[in-house]
C-alpha cells in the first residue's frame, strides 16, 4: 500500500507534467535580454492602491495628479497622522559591465522559475490536503478537472513560501547550466552564492512583510485551458496557470508628520526609512533626500 508521500508524488508528478505556468506582477521587471539590466524601471504607485489607502481630499487633487494617499502615524497631527502622496518610484542596477548584465538577467530569470515552481507546489499539497482520497480513485481527465476547479476557486491568497527553498531551486539550475560548460564564472560565484542569491531574492518586491513573521506573497489565481470539448470527454487544451504577484514597494516614512501647519509654527520635514526589507541587509537602508529650491518666506 502506497504512503502518503507517495500518493502525493505521483499526484503532483502528473499534474505538473499536464500544466504551463505564467508568472507576472511583482515577481519581476519582465524583461527580455540582458542590455534591458541598464534600463530604469518605472512603476506607478496608482497601481499598488488597496482598501487600506484614505480617500484623496477633494482640494488636493489639482495639486498631486496621481498621487496615492498613504496614512503616516504621527504624534505631531491632530488626527494622529499625516497623508504622505505617492506617486511614482524609479529603480536600476548599477553594473560596471556588461557580464554583470548578463548574470542579472539569469538571475532575474531563474527567481521567476523557481517562484512559479514553488508556488506550484504549495498549491498542490493544498490540492491534495483538500482531496486525500483522489489518487487511484478517479481517471486523468477528472483529476484534472477537479484540480483546474480547485484553482479557479483560489482568487487572491497569502502564501508562505520558504526563501531557502527558492535559493536552493535557483542554485541548482545554475548548476546544471553550468555542467560541462568551459565558461567564465559569474562573479557571485566567487562569494557566498547562497548568502549573496539570499539578498537578491529578498529585492524582489512581491514579498510581504507582516509584523513578526517570515516573509510572504500575496497571489491572485488564474486558469486557462483544461476545458471539456463538446459532446467529448477530453480536455480542450493544456492548463495554463496565471500566477500574478501584489506588489509591495518601498515606502518613506516622516517623522512627526503634519498636513496642516500654521504661521510661525516649528515644522519638520524629516524622512526616514527602516525595516524596509526585513531579514536582509535592506533593512540597514539609509535615505538621501533633497528639500528645495529655498524660498525666503521658508526658513
Amino acid at each position: 500500500m502506497a504512503s502518503q508521500a507517495e500518493d502525493f508524488n505521483v499526484l503532483s508528478d502528473y499534474i505538473l507534467s499536464k500544466i504551463d505556468i505564467h508568472v507576472s506582477g511583482a515577481c519581476g521587471p519582465g524583461r527580455t535580454q540582458p542590455i534591458e539590466c541598464y534600463y530604469p524601471v518605472h512603476r506607478a504607485y496608482s497601481e499598488n492602491i488597496s482598501k487600506k489607502h484614505a480617500s484623496i481630499d477633494d482640494r488636493l487633487k489639482d495639486f498631486i495628479p496621481g498621487g496615492v494617499p498613504r496614512p503616516v502615524e504621527s504624534l505631531a497631527a491632530r488626527e494622529g497622522y499625516g497623508l504622505v502622496y505617492d506617486r511614482d518610484i524609479v529603480t536600476t542596477w548599477r553594473l560596471p559591465a556588461i557580464l554583470s548584465a548578463y548574470e542579472i538577467f539569469f538571475w532575474e530569470k531563474e527567481f521567476e522559475r523557481a517562484l512559479g515552481r514553488n508556488t506550484m507546489l504549495v498549491v498542490l499539497e493544498a490540492f491534495y490536503e483538500a482531496n486525500p482520497a483522489l489518487t487511484g480513485n478517479c481517471n486523468a481527465f477528472e483529476l484534472m478537472q477537479r484540480f483546474r476547479g480547485f484553482v479557479e476557486g483560489l482568487g487572491t491568497r497569502m502564501l508562505s513560501v520558504t526563501v531557502s527553498s527558492i535559493v536552493i531551486d535557483m542554485i541548482a539550475s545554475f548548476q546544471r547550466m553550468k555542467d560541462g560548460l568551459d565558461t567564465e564564472p559569474f562573479a557571485w560565484e566567487k562569494r557566498n552564492i547562497v548568502r549573496t542569491l539570499h539578498e537578491f531574492v529578498l529585492t524582489r518586491e512581491c514579498w510581504q512583510y507582516a509584523r513578526n513573521q517570515e516573509p510572504a506573497l500575496e497571489v491572485t489565481f488564474g486558469v486557462t485551458g483544461g476545458r471539456r470539448k463538446s459532446n467529448r470527454r477530453q480536455v480542450s487544451e493544456e492548463i495554463i496557470l496565471q500566477f500574478d504577484y501584489s506588489w509591495n514597494p518601498p515606502t518613506i516614512g516622516f517623522e512627526n508628520l503634519q498636513n496642516v501647519v500654521y504661521e510661525s509654527t516649528y515644522f519638520v520635514l524629516k524622512p526616514s526609512i527602516s525595516m524596509s526589507r526585513p531579514f536582509s541587509e535592506l533593512q540597514h537602508l539609509t535615505i538621501e533626500h533633497y528639500i528645495g529650491p529655498t524660498r525666503s518666506w521658508l526658513q
